[in-house]
C-alpha cells in the first residue's frame, strides 16, 4: 500500500510531502491497526484542515481505505475455497507477491534516499532494521528509540531538524 499511498497522495495530487507520509507512516506503525488504514486516517486528518473538519476528513479518509478491500476480500472468501487448488490462481498470487516485493523495495530505496541525509542516520536506519528483522525486537521500543535519539539530536543541533 505505502508505494501507492505515496503515488497518489505525494506525486499526483500533491497531498502530503515524502516527509509527511514518512511520518504518518512511521506513526502509523507505533499504533494499533492496520498500518495503511492508520496512515489514511492521519492524511485525511492533515488534508482537511486538522480541526473540526479533520475528524470528517479521517472518517473519509479511513472509509475509502477500507471499503474497497471489504468488498473485494468478501468476494474473494465466496470463491477462495472452489478456486485455492486453481493452478493459474495460484501462479497469479505468486506473480503477485513478486510484483509487492518489488513496489516495497523501489519505495523504501526512495523513501531512504530522500530521508537519511547523514552517515550517523544511516546507521541508525540500519540498526533499526537489524533489530527488528534479525533480532526479532518489536517495531515499539526501536521506534521509541529513534523518537529519542531524534530529540536528542534536535538538541544538540540547535532545535533545527
Amino acid at each position: 500500500m505505502l508505494p501507492m499511498m505515496r503515488r497518489e497522495l505525494v506525486e499526483k495530487r500533491g497531498w502530503l510531502s515524502d516527509q509527511e507520509l514518512l511520518d504518518y507512516y512511521a506513526l502509523s506503525q507505533a499504533v494499533p491497526g492496520i498500518i495503511a488504514t492508520n496512515t489514511s486516517t492521519f492524511a485525511g486528518f492533515k488534508r482537511a484542515g486538522f480541526k473540526r473538519a479533520g475528524f470528517a476528513g479521517a472518517f473519509s479518509a479511513t472509509a475509502g481505505m477500507i471499503f474497497p478491500s471489504l468488498v473485494v476480500i468478501i468476494a474473494i472468501a465466496v470463491f477462495f475455497t472452489s478456486m485455492q487448488e486453481n493452478i493459474i490462481v495460484q501462479k497469479a498470487f505468486t506473480g503477485i507477491r513478486i510484483a509487492v516485493a518489488a513496489l516495497l523495495v523501489i519505495t523504501v530505496k526512495d523513501l531512504y534516499q530522500k530521508s537519511v541525509h547523514s552517515i550517523l542516520s544511516g546507521i541508525l536506519v540500519f540498526t533499526a532494521f537489524a533489530l527488528i528483522v534479525f533480532a526479532g525486537i518489536s517495531p515499539v521500543p526501536v521506534i521509541l528509540a529513534g523518537v529519542i535519539c531524534a530529540l536528542i539530536g534536535t538538541k544538540a543541533i540547535g532545535g533545527k531538524r
